[in-house]
């Protein structure tokens, strides 16, 4: 019988269990790692970097966490701070990293033939906190409360976030799709 989630957290909690901490990796390293697999535009090697910082950081503070929010949405927050840390450590602006959100799934009108290319495009005119927010919302199909809490911005910002790229990226892929091509 599977432990729970709670359960597990308990145990590292009460008694720091390794072996519970794992169970808790092992339940949730692919949708951190695909999160920063897209932050990094597909840098592997960073992307598996910046996740073991975050479970490093999660198993050190995992003591804090008070299930105010889900343990994902809580993952997903140090994840993000150790993305954004890492570039700011660097002196870069993370938005020139950000890679893209798949096509399906920004919810459009667009035609199921439109090129990659105009989206990845259209893409990397939004900043990282537009990307971030679509990505959470309509991809990880988290709601924009979750998104809020990973992001730390208020809910009012995460909305603005989301909808302002997605009427950036409307707006910059309807020329595409009257012209025939991104321009």
């Amino acid at each position: 019988m599977a432990i729970s989630e709670e359960q597990l957290i308990a145990r590292v909690q009460k008694k720091r269990c390794q072996h519970a901490f794992g169970e808790l990796i092992k339940r949730y390293q692919s949708d951190v790692r695909q999160l920063l697999r897209k932050l990094t535009s597909g840098d592997l090697a960073l992307a598996d970097d910046l996740a073991q910082d975050t479970f490093i950081k999660a198993f050190k503070g995992l003591k804090n966490f008070r299930g105010e929010s889900g343990f994902k949405t809580w993952l997903f927050s140090i994840a993000w701070n150790v993305y954004r840390d890492h570039y700011r450590a660097k002196k870069r602006r993370p938005e020139d990293y950000v890679d893209e959100v798949p096509d399906s799934e920004v919810e459009t009108d667009f035609s199921a033939g439109m090129k990659r290319e105009a989206l990845d495009e259209a893409l990397s005119t939004l900043s990282s906190d537009q990307r971030m927010a679509i990505y959470l919302c309509l991809q990880q199909e988290m709601t924009q409360a979750e998104a809020s809490t990973i992001m730390g911005l208020p809910l009012g910002t995460v909305k603005s976030h989301v909808n302002r790229g997605k009427a950036k990226l409307a707006t910059l892929l309807a020329g595409w799709r009257r012209e025939g091509e991104y321009g």
